[in-house]
């Protein structure tokens, strides 16, 4: 039931938090069409939300895990995926003002303006999800692998930081963040580039998560990131580029 009116309303009407903190109920119910019909509710939350639904399934089974990806990549091959969800239903609240902004719009018209009316916003996945204070999961020897002389333990603490990352597409501001900022700074110049790549990829999700608030640390950034474009290597020059799109969205 909830699946058709996810899929009319958006998550402007129907909460998506509510709804996503309720998946391993779902998905864990005895009943198939219980199971089916949380398939359905996630395919269409994702027209709207997209990858932001990610975090929300890693309660789930592996096999529900992959076959709800797969589920999601199928939709965006048909181009029916993330980005295409739009509402078709509206609350009283919502008609009153629709048909308050129409009447508006067609009376700019008569007094000769372009009549185009307003604008309605578009839904932002970002709204939907609550923050994540992600310092307390970084590892607590980070800054010490950082300035480990083996690429091995700089590049496994790269990765659970990005792990800790991947798990949260909305971060809240931090103080720590200005230190994270300027060790991942610092790999720019490893001589390791798969650290160098991880770094990117963190910079790049970690400005990504804590959105406009991580501008205060693009100083810190930008320079290490621009100097190492110079390296010739593909993956290293699409990780760097990826990162700096990233924190330059951040301005």
């Amino acid at each position: 039931m909830l699946m058709p009116l996810a899929s009319a309303y958006g998550p402007k009407v129907i909460p998506p938090k509510m709804v996503l903190k309720n998946l391993p109920k779902i998905f864990g119910h005895t009943d198939k069409n219980v199971r089916a019909e949380g398939t359905g509710l996630t395919q269409a939350l994702y027209t709207y939300l997209g990858p932001a639904l990610q975090p929300f399934l890693s309660e789930l089974k592996p096999v529900q895990i992959k076959e709800l990806t797969e589920g999601f990549e199928a939709l965006d091959k048909e181009s029916k995926g993330q980005g295409t969800g739009a509402q078709t239903r509206w609350t009283k609240a919502q008609a009153r003002e629709r048909q308050a902004a129409a009447e508006r719009a067609e009376e700019a018209q008569e007094a000769g303006g372009d009549g185009g009316g307003e604008v309605e916003a578009a839904v932002d996945p970002m709204d939907f999800i609550e923050a994540v204070d992600i310092m307390p999961k970084v590892p607590s020897n980070f800054q010490e692998a950082m300035g480990s002389s083996k690429w091995k333990d700089r590049k496994e603490a790269l990765d659970a930081l990005l792990e800790v990352l991947k798990a949260a597409p909305k971060v809240s501001e931090s103080d720590g963040h200005g230190e994270l900022a300027k060790a991942l700074a610092k790999r720019m110049s490893d001589a390791n580039i798969m650290c160098v790549i991880t770094a990117a990829n963190c910079i790049e999700a970690l400005a990504k998560g804590v959105g406009k608030a991580f501008g205060r640390h693009r100083a810190s950034l930008i320079n290490p990131m621009l100097e190492r474009l110079k390296e010739r290597k593909a993956n290293v020059t699409d990780a760097i580029g990826s990162g700096l799109d990233a924190v330059f969205a951040t301005r």
